[in-house]
């Protein structure tokens, strides 16, 4: 009976996996192990921790698999040079996605090697994390910290230290690594589209920013590295150099442990002499995306930070203050703890030392364990009144979204649908402007009101009716791909317009230029305007059937 039992729940949980995941070979394989363990094998911990290793290696490999579309545009065929962002999209008479038209790629600082010089070099800094709150309640720790700095636009590998910007492979789930620790481009700025270069989305955040790239010839970039192909990274520094390569602008690139970004780009206002005091370059700007339960939701930044690229490099100096009005809340400064490595000129020795005491520290098992363990201690600790926690926020339109997942990319495309059969069947907005979120460069897309089109093609009517004009254009922005997977759980499309974005603005996963308007295009009544014959009804109740109708079964 406890044979069956334990039989029947894995074959039950197989089934499921390869209905819902279609992973054939992850399934069969972990679903083959955990059978044999639990069947030949004696009770102890032996066997748990080889069962535990089974479900954490075939996580990871289903997370690899997860996400792996995502670093690429999957809708785009972008060439391998270029930004999806300066390519103009049209809509297709047969579908709602819209035909690429090739725009001239940005000729990236990156591009031409023999041309380009280079200000800094690849150099590993050990340091020490030191984080003081000052406000609200006192709390002081510290741990060791590792960045890797290294100028932006080269691309090179140094064994088996560091490997800087190293292709890309999109049919490896387990690359073979001529390094230990990588920078990888997917890693940072904008999410998706492995085929860019570090240089090439400099350049792109930039115009986005409307600055001029050329304004800052030079630039240097100081991140942690990643180890095991996934980085937990909170901070990362880019720091701008002009013509006289002087440091007079930085980007503050934060992530959250949700996956978004934000990218800031500041100027130095640092009004005294560079030699007094180690720090060169003082950046501030506001705080627009929540990063910690703990940290107050309106704030401002304050970024002082002295010059990787001057000497002498063991003295790099760090802090990134946290304000509320005038009151400091927390201090968090970095310092080397001893002299830094530069991995061109290391030798085989020296890297290999190096790595025997640092190999661990970037890992991001190491990473979130510090972070929960920490959280985990304020929390018992501190009464209710003086952490005065703080609930997520959804990420604003500013924000980078985190990669989206498979299932929240196919729920796309037919969310997309929904919206286009609406927008064509309505003339009150003459023309929606779709964003989507979690790839590379926010996918654009123009829908039309066809009855519009032929109004406006046709024979004026006489009627003021027929000369009433609506609404030209609507944008609607998805902040977070989570939206998709929301949408399809509510009762009507009105329903999830009204809970998504007309509610609060912490909770809301969309935005639009227009709300009352836009969300009037979907139907409220669902009974009378979503009958059976209406495409869009059965086109929904057929997404529910297909994604959504195993929930059902598990009640």
């Amino acid at each position: 009976m406890t044979t069956w039992h334990i039989l029947s729940t894995l074959l039950l949980s197989l089934v499921f996996r390869l209905v819902l995941e279609r992973r054939v070979v992850l399934a069969l394989g972990e679903n083959f192990f955990l059978i044999a363990f639990t069947q030949y094998a004696e009770p102890s911990w032996v066997t748990v921790l080889i069962v535990a290793a089974i479900f954490v290696t075939s996580a990871f490999l289903q997370t690899q698999l997860e996400y792996r579309d995502s670093v690429q545009d999957t809708h785009s065929n972008a060439a391998q040079r270029g930004c999806p962002a300066h390519i103009t999209r049209h809509e297709n008479e047969d579908s709602n996605y819209c035909i690429p038209r090739e725009a001239p790629s940005p000729k990236s600082n990156g591009e031409s090697r023999t041309a380009k010089s280079f200000h800094g070099r690849v150099t590993m800094f050990p340091c020490d994390l030191r984080h003081l709150r000052r406000s609200g309640f006192k709390d002081d720790y510290h741990h060791s910290y590792l960045y890797v700095g290294y100028p932006v636009g080269l691309r090179a590998s140094y064994s088996p230290l560091v490997a800087v910007e190293p292709p890309f492979r999109p049919r490896s789930l387990l690359p073979i690594k001529k390094a230990w620790f990588s920078i990888r481009p997917e890693d940072h700025a904008f999410n998706g589209d492995a085929n860019l270069s570090m240089a090439q989305k400099l350049e792109e955040f930039l115009l986005s920013e409307g600055e001029d790239p050329a304004e800052w010839p030079y630039a240097y970039i100081l991140a942690p590295p990643s180890v095991t192909w996934q980085l937990n990274n909170p901070l990362s520094f880019w720091y701008l150099y002009n013509n006289r390569k002087e440091l007079t602008a930085m980007i503050v690139q934060l992530q959250t442990s949700y996956g978004e970004r934000r990218m800031w780009l500041t100027r130095n206002c640092r009004t005294d002499a560079p030699g007094n005091g180690p720090y060169c370059f003082q950046g501030k700007f506001d705080k627009d995306l929540q990063v910690s339960p703990f940290t107050p939701l309106t704030a401002s930044y304050v970024i002082d930070s002295s010059d990787p690229c001057a000497a002498p490099l063991d003295k790099l100096k760090l802090m990134v203050t946290l304000k509320r009005g005038r009151e400091t809340v927390i201090n968090a400064v970095v310092n080397t703890t001893g002299p830094p490595l530069d991995a061109a000129t290391a030798s085989l020795g020296s890297s290999m030392l190096f790595l025997m005491k640092w190999w661990w520290v970037p890992m991001c098992s190491v990473v979130v364990f510090r972070i929960l363990s920490k959280a985990a201690r304020i929390y018992l600790t501190h009464n209710e009144k003086e952490l005065n926690i703080q609930t997520r926020a959804e990420p604003i339109t500013t924000a980078i979204a985190k990669s989206a997942r498979l299932s929240e990319r196919s729920l796309e495309t037919y969310f997309s649908r929904i919206l286009s059969s609406l927008v064509r069947s309505q003339s009150r907005i003459k023309s929606v402007k779709y964003i989507t979120s979690g790839e590379h460069c926010a996918r654009t897309r123009i829908i039309h009101s066809y009855q519009q089109h032929s109004r406006e093609k046709g024979p004026h009517c006489p009627d003021e009716e027929a000369k009433k004009e609506g609404l030209g254009q609507v944008v609607f922005k998805v902040n977070t791909p989570t939206f998709y997977s929301r949408f399809f759980h509510y009762k009507s499309p009105f329903a999830a317009m009204q809970s998504e974005l007309l509610d609060d603005e912490r909770t809301r996963t969309v935005w639009s230029s227009h709300p009352q308007e836009f969300t009037a295009l979907f139907p409220c009544d669902m009974a009378d305007q979503f009958s059976a014959s209406n495409p869009v009804r059965t086109m929904q109740r057929n997404i529910f059937d297909r994604h959504l109708g195993y929930a059902t079964m598990l009640q």
